[in-house]
Parts: structure tokens; C-alpha cells; sequence
């Protein structure tokens, strides 16, 4: 790296740290007030479409279900560029959600080294992680994590880790005795929102969304079959990502997600292996066959939603044409979590009491 180079970062390092700590949720971290306050930390503004639909739906919880609180959000940058300075304004009595998605582990190294900076940070508050997955390798490397992340969770005085899904939740119960960390399993927060009926028309085409990451599983072989017979059949596909290049605002968030959603909802089916690109299809009625992952949250996150009937989660070796025809039939779709709503209650309790 050149000397120039080296310059140009430094100071835009600095130009950042200055910009988020005039920033407006770090001008209300500092505000001298009597109120109870939520401080919503290590949110996302990279270009994963699934967590910012995470921190969409968080805030809409926390406002709607915990509007006797403050909410106040700090994203992971703004945390990272702040850190030092923020232990000067969290109070004792603040509760800190941490960011839910599927980072508690070794599949995501860098997600996992900051959440257990925070709970080391912050560990004499009440901390509330959000619905998680866990998956820790089966390595003498994931070994050594497990036990890292064992001993920074037992450090803490009031902790509540959400699970997501039951292989999740049985692990955890499996690797964590302190009886003073609740475990709780709870659907993935996205789930909450039962607001985005656009009323769009749906095209004739198929979408899929699959994953290129350390998380694939799907055989590239086997779809490269049924691409071609797709084609064959003159049935339209059209392919996309929950990935956006490029960094999202905190500010653009609602717009992003929804542009995406939308995308989704066109579409007469989708087929994924992404868990949140099943779970646009179902918060936007969308018929969807879902495929899983390497951690198997897809799978998982299946058994909340299975109630709705033009969602299904298949093993890769049932992906045939029969079935996609079958589900290029499926009209007439809505969604609804009113099934899910008792865990919804659940996880308002873990915050307010």
C-alpha cells in the first residue's frame, strides 16, 4: 500500500469517526434523560437486503411492541467508530438489543468478533440478543470458539439469546448450564411484519435467488438441469439476489428493502436458498419453493411459517419440474402471522421485564 494511499484512509477514517459521533442517535446516546432507553446496536448498513429487513422489522417491534421506551440505534460503523467514547453515556439501566441474523459462530468470523466484543463491553446491562442461528464447525478451530463464546456469555449479568430455529435453540441449551442466560426460541424477526401487500400484478416468470457464498449447499449441476429444462418448456426465469452492491443508509433502508420486496412479490414463483429470500415471499404472498443452507436456518425458519400453504421447504433432490409446475398454479395468497403472535409476546417480555 503506497504512503499515499495509507494518508488518503486515515483521513477518511477520521472524517467518519467525526461524522458519526455528530451523528443524531449518538447526539441522543448523550442526552441527559430520565427515560428508559433501548439502545439498538451493531445494525447493519452493508448491502445484505435480509439484514437490513432484520433491523426494518427490530424497529418496528421496538417501537410498536416497546413504545414506553427510547429507541435509540447505533449501526455496526457507528459503533465501531465509537466504541471507546460510548461506554460514557450508556446508562446501567439501558437495555442493548443486539442485531439479529445468523452470525453466532464461525461462519461469519468478523459479525461474531463484534457481538462478543459487545456482550464483553457491555456485559453488567441487560443485553436481549435477537433471533439468531448458531453453528459452530465441528473443528478444533470451531472448538476453540464455542469455549470463547461460552465464557464471554457466562461473563454477563442479565443476558436473553433468541434462537431462531430448534437446532439453534437445542445446541445452545446443550453448550450454555448457566442458568443465569435465558434461552428462548422465538421466529425470526422479519416474521413480525404483516404490512407489505403491494397490489402488484405478478409477471410470468420464475425468480430465483440462490446463494455464492460460504453458506451454499445446492448442487450447481442439478440446476443447471432444470434450467435448461425450464427453457425447454419456454417457462420464463429471471434471477436476482438479497445482496445489494453498495452500502445502504440508515435513511434509505425502508426504500431498499421494499424495491427488493417488490421485485419479489412480481414474481409467479421464487425459487431460493436464501432463508430471507423465503421469507420475502412469504411476508409478500409470494409462492415459494426454498431450498437449504449449510446451517440448515432455512430449513429451520421453515417450521414457523409452514403453515402457509404456498410456502414449501424441500430437500435439493425434490426440486423437479412436476413440482415447480405444481406451484406455478398456486393463486389466491396471503400472509399472516397471527399463529406466531404468542412468541411475539414472548420476546416483548424478555425486553420490558
Amino acid at each position: 500500500m503506497s504512503k499515499i494511499l495509507k494518508i488518503k484512509i486515515k483521513i477518511k477514517e477520521k472524517l467518519d469517526k467525526y461524522k458519526y459521533l455528530k451523528s443524531d442517535s449518538f447526539n441522543q446516546l448523550k442526552e441527559n434523560t430520565n427515560n428508559k432507553r433501548i439502545i439498538l446496536i451493531d445494525t447493519p448498513t452493508h448491502g445484505n437486503l435480509g439484514d437490513q429487513a432484520i433491523a426494518l422489522s427490530e424497529n418496528s417491534f421496538l417501537s410498536t411492541e416497546c413504545n414506553q421506551y427510547k429507541i435509540i440505534e447505533l449501526t455496526q460503523e457507528q459503533y465501531l467508530y465509537s466504541y471507546k467514547k460510548i461506554n460514557k453515556y450508556i446508562k446501567p439501566d439501558d437495555t442493548i438489543i443486539i442485531h439479529g441474523g445468523g452470525f453466532i459462530g464461525t461462519l461469519w468470523p468478523n459479525e461474531e468478533k463484534i457481538l462478543l466484543q459487545l456482550l464483553k463491553q457491555f456485559s453488567l446491562n441487560k443485553i436481549i440478543i435477537f433471533p439468531q442461528t448458531a453453528y459452530f464447525e465441528t473443528t478444533p478451530y470451531g472448538h476453540e470458539q464455542k469455549v470463547l463464546f461460552i465464557n464471554v456469555v457466562n461473563s454477563c449479568k442479565d443476558l436473553t439469546i433468541l434462537l431462531r430455529d430448534k437446532k439453534s435453540y437445542i445446541y445452545m441449551k446443550s453448550i450454555i448450564s448457566n442458568e443465569k442466560i435465558k434461552l428462548l426460541l422465538v421466529p425470526d424477526i422479519v416474521t413480525y411484519n404483516n404490512q407489505f401487500d403491494f397490489g402488484l400484478q405478478r409477471q410470468n416468470h420464475i425468480l430465483f435467488c440462490l446463494r455464492a457464498d460460504v453458506e451454499k449447499t445446492v448442487n450447481s449441476k442439478m440446476l443447471e438441469n432444470i434450467f435448461n429444462t425450464l427453457k425447454q418448456e419456454n417457462i420464463d426465469t429471471l434471477f436476482t439476489d438479497t445482496i445489494y452492491e453498495g452500502n445502504v443508509p440508515v435513511l434509505k433502508r425502508t426504500e431498499y428493502v421494499e424495491q427488493k420486496l417488490k421485485e419479489f412479490a412480481k414474481a409467479k414463483l421464487v425459487i431460493t436458498d436464501r432463508l430471507h429470500g423465503m421469507l420475502f415471499c412469504a411476508v409478500t404472498g409470494t409462492p415459494c419453493i426454498a431450498m437449504d443452507n449449510v446451517s440448515q436456518k432455512v430449513s429451520g425458519t421453515y417450521e414457523w411459517i409452514n403453515y402457509l400453504d404456498y410456502i414449501e421447504c424441500i430437500p435439493e433432490n425434490e426440486l423437479t419440474i412436476e413440482k415447480i409446475k405444481l406451484f406455478l398454479k398456486i393463486n389466491n395468497t396471503a400472509y399472516t402471522n397471527k399463529p406466531l403472535e404468542k412468541y411475539y409476546k414472548q420476546i416483548r417480555e424478555a425486553v420490558v421485564t
